[in-house]
């Protein structure tokens, strides 16, 4: 696997929405970011997200990883409430 595909966990968000802000304000920085079981689709995992039972993960490339805990520093210290 190439070192620039390789991802790593950001955060563990409380909500899918909590997950939708934070990958909002990385994408907005220009780093691509990931929220775990976005794309699945059966019945099990749906229930499981929409009963909000489990942390919902958002991941980032590896080598994006300090810039994107900076980003989400930056975001916090501005005030904009949204992550809070």
């Amino acid at each position: 696997m190439p070192e620039d595909s390789e991802i790593a966990i950001l955060e563990k968000a409380h909500t899918p929405m909590e997950a939708t802000v934070i990958t909002a304000v990385l994408r907005a920085a220009g780093i691509p970011a990931y929220v775990n079981g976005t794309l699945l689709q059966d019945e099990f995992a749906v229930t499981q997200r929409l009963l909000n039972l489990g942390a919902v993960e958002v991941q980032v490339p590896r080598r994006r990883l300090e810039e994107a805990r900076e980003v989400l520093k930056a975001a916090l210290e501005a005030g904009t409430g949204a992550l809070d």
